[in-house]
């Protein structure tokens, strides 16, 4: 079997809209409803990645939100939150249509303005409730703008 342990979700424009709607009110107007794709949005995508994950001998991938997508230097904290919550909401909905292909790994709502430890009751919730089998962590989760340490710092 080939596993391929560092992949990224497949998802549509549904992904960005939902980020654009929180970095436009910066947690203003609420959480929203999330990403709101439907199954067959879902599959479209998918369908096409599963067929080349076929055709180069790929049986399972590991899959996890893109780290330099993920918001991380975003303020206020919430909307990163909100945002890393919804995108494992979704990886976890392609790991139920998928079952035999992707395997879950969960976003950290890395914030520089919160702390290591206000992370844990997300990774905690997907474990928990969606099974995945752990987490990326964003090696450069202030994404330039502020003086966190990088991962190699014993702050982490």
């Amino acid at each position: 079997m080939i596993i391929d342990v560092h992949a990224h979700i497949v998802a549509g424009p549904e992904v960005g809209a939902y980020a654009s709607h929180l970095v436009a009110g910066r947690g203003f107007h609420g959480r929203g409803d999330g990403i709101v794709v439907s199954d067959a949005s879902i599959r479209q995508y998918c369908d096409r990645h599963i067929e080349s994950l076929k055709a180069v001998g790929t049986d399972l991938q590991l899959i996890s939100p893109r780290p330099f997508g993920m918001m991380h230097s975003f303020e206020p904290a919430k909307i990163v939150g909100w945002y890393v919550g919804a995108v494992n909401e979704l990886i976890a909905r392609q790991v139920d249509l998928y079952p035999g292909n992707y395997v879950g790994v969960c976003g950290l709502p890395q914030s520089p303005s919160t702390t290591p430890s206000s992370w844990m009751s997300e990774l905690e919730r997907c474990i928990r409730d969606y099974g995945f089998v752990g987490c990326v962590l964003n090696p450069d989760p202030s994404e330039g703008q502020s003086s966190l340490p990088s991962l190699g710092d014993p702050y982490w």
